[in-house]
């Protein structure tokens, strides 16, 4: 609410107006308890509310003027959420049309952002990167259930490593001294009337894994299970006007051939590009759901085409 709507009283000693909206789950944003509604590009989710208006005096129904305005929250954009402000007043309609009472409401909507020009079939299709690390004559790959990864899933990834196929290192088993997963960010963006591009990358999660690697002179494979991060820890992808968010899963590791001081490889790595998105089954009534994915940011007016704002300290990786 503006200023000068900010300070007309929502009430008086002889009359109240007030704003309820039609919903059970809510989020606490700054101690306030708000409203949130959650929807998916097929079905967009339908606000309603009551406004009430309780008076000691004869009013006429012109004298009642119900207000709403939709602005785009997106300290970092791409979170697939956006505010409403309902504003309700009570006017007397006199020379100035002076507004006697004045409140409103904000209500936050989450939109699942899962790529729906995909085919849904596909969501649940395994995909595996291979990459083949000519220096050792070894060759690694790497197994996702999925290209798509929900926010909060727990991913299980299947490495599969094959043995030196030639050269002097041919018959010796295969040490993994040191290793980490890492899903990575980066984000394309331009601000300032598009004058200013930037490109940014950050490891969003890392989990190293330096023990249980299998040691033997044949292939092998291991699975490890990872936990997609929530927001504010990590966007879901998203493709709009002023930024463009993608990720990958990556595997860096440090290899060596039994007996051998020297690395082979030396943080060497395999990347899967991947798809991250709010989870569809989350409900309103999934209230510790909700309150994982949406966080209260800076208001950014979308109408506006010269936006600025601070942009993210990414950690640059080559």
């Amino acid at each position: 609410m503006n200023k000068a709507n900010s300070l007309i009283p929502s009430s008086t000693k002889d009359m109240r107006i007030s704003i309820r909206v039609h919903n059970s789950a809510f989020i606490d944003i700054n101690g306030e308890s708000i409203p949130v509604f959650y929807g998916t590009p097929e079905c967009p989710p339908v606000i309603s509310a009551t406004v009430t208006l309780e008076t000691d005096h004869e009013c006429v129904a012109d004298e009642l003027e119900i207000l709403y305005s939709a602005v785009a929250t997106y300290k970092a954009p791409g979170q697939g959420w956006m505010k409403y402000e309902f504003i309700a007043k009570f006017s007397k309609f006199d020379m100035a049309k002076t507004t006697i009472l004045c409140c409103s409401q904000e209500v936050w909507v989450l939109n699942s952002v899962l790529l729906y020009d995909d085919d849904p079939s596909t969501l649940t299709q395994p995909i595996t990167v291979q990459a083949a690390w000519k220096k050792s004559t070894l060759s690694v790959s790497l197994t996702l259930p999925s290209d798509t990864l929900s926010m909060a899933q727990v991913v299980p990834i299947t490495v599969r490593m094959s043995p030196f196929s030639k050269g002097k290192y041919y018959g010796k088993k295969i040490v993994v001294s040191g290793a980490y997963f890492a899903l990575r960010e980066k984000v394309d963006g331009q601000a300032n009337g598009f004058s200013s591009k930037f490109t940014n990358t950050r490891n969003v999660i890392t989990l190293p894994i330096r023990d249980g690697w299998p040691e033997t002179a044949g292939p092998w494979e291991r699975t490890v299970s990872l936990t997609m991060p929530t927001s504010p820890g990590v966007s879901p992808d998203s493709k709009t006007k002023y930024m463009d968010i993608t990720h990958s899963l990556a595997l860096v590791m440090k290899v060596k051939a039994e007996g051998e001081k020297e690395f082979l490889i030396q943080e060497s790595e395999i990347k899967a590009p991947v798809h991250i998105v709010v989870p569809r089954h989350v409900t309103e009534n999934d209230g510790y759901l909700l309150r994982a994915y949406l966080l209260a940011s800076t208001d950014l007016d979308p109408t506006q085409d010269n936006l600025s704002y601070d942009l993210p300290q990414y950690q640059s990786i080559q």
